[in-house]
């Protein structure tokens, strides 16, 4: 009997990692795909503010938090093009309350 209680009680020990690495692994994935996406900008964005970006920020790559700083700084001092700016409120990336700024 106490053979079958130890298999028994190793058995549950690893149903309950099994479950945890699927768990594990379920949110590695979601982090994974929210991170891809979230800083996915549109192609109308991208072309309006390609200027902007040489002026401001070419030392950072398309796509990085670091670029995304960088041009939230540039916007927060009024550098940015109208044309940028436009692209972006229309994308929904900034607040139509700076529509004023145009």
């Amino acid at each position: 009997m106490n053979r079958t209680r130890l298999l028994a009680a190793r058995l549950e020990v690893l149903d309950r990692a099994w479950v945890l690495v699927m768990a594990g692994t379920v949110v590695v994935t979601a982090m994974i795909i929210a991170s891809s996406s979230a800083g996915a900008v549109s192609q109308r964005v991208k072309n309006a503010c390609r200027d902007d970006y040489f002026r401001h920020c070419p030392a950072y790559h398309v796509g990085t938090p670091q670029l995304r700083t960088c041009m939230t700084k540039a916007g927060k001092r009024k550098q940015l093009s109208r044309r940028c700016l436009r692209a972006l409120i229309d994308a929904g990336e900034v607040p139509r309350k700076y529509l004023s700024r145009l």
